[in-house]
């Protein structure tokens, strides 16, 4: 699919399922490989929803949030970092405080998730990692908005390195750079190689042979591919609410 093509496909997909938030005004990026992002933000939070998530949406600025202006991130920045003059860059809340299954025998039950577009993550390493999807507890952003840290790679829910190339770009490096990222985060359970192209068969072979999670061909009309991916975050957050 030219690479046009697909980013009037990914806006249109993208208008519509924050329309049905009853969400009206976004300022989108115009890079197909920043739109890609969100159109997975946003099949993370159909996930989060089908679990009986309550979504909010919010930012790092201490004003109220505009539920009409929703702002998203075109280049790698901190979770606590806003201009004051400037709208500041949209997550989303996910409470499961009252889904079904809910788990709430401890009073220091985690219920709340947060979900992050390009922020960084500190490894292992102590190297800053761009996530281009993040999942994180609340506990833990908020911590970091209030001490104006990077979040811990320990402290990950689950993340997804997006990649919309088109097909000449998707070769073995980049199943390489992804290896690098989940060995700095010393997990791979559930952290996702996501693309809007088919695989190769060496890339494909890759990341199976290293135990790696990957979804291939996320586009607009792959129903196939895209509820496998909505179904292992619906996983993700089965587990947590019964954690």
């Amino acid at each position: 699919m030219p690479i046009n093509s697909l980013t009037d496909q990914l806006l249109t997909e993208v208008e519509e399922f924050f329309s049905q938030q009853n969400l009206q005004k976004f300022i989108y990026p115009h890079k197909s490989y920043d739109l890609y992002e969100v159109y997975v933000f946003t099949l993370i939070l159909e996930a989060a929803q089908r679990e009986e998530a309550k979504i909010i949406f919010d930012t790092p600025s201490k004003k109220k949030f505009n539920n009409n202006s929703l702002v998203f991130r075109t280049s790698p920045g901190q979770i606590y970092t806003y201009t004051e003059n400037q709208p500041a860059y949209t997550y989303a809340r996910l409470d499961f405080s009252q889904a079904k299954n809910y788990n709430n025998s401890s009073s220091s039950k985690e219920s709340i998730l947060e979900l992050h577009l390009g922020i960084k993550i500190q490894g292992f390493s102590d190297i800053a990692h761009e996530c281009d999807v993040c999942i994180l507890p609340q506990r833990e952003a908020d911590f970091c908005r209030k001490h104006q840290c990077m979040p811990s790679y320990k402290k990950i829910i689950a993340a997804v390195e997006c990649k919309c190339y088109e097909k000449s770009h998707l070769g073995i490096n980049v199943g390489r750079g992804f290896l690098g990222l989940t060995m700095d985060f010393k997990s791979y359970n559930n952290i996702f190689f996501v693309s809007n192209y088919s695989s190769t068969k060496n890339l494909k072979q890759l990341l199976t042979r290293h135990s790696r999670k990957w979804e291939f061909n996320i586009i607009p009309g792959s129903q196939q591919e895209i509820e496998s991916l909505i179904n292992s975050f619906q996983e993700i957050f089965k587990y947590f609410k019964a954690s």
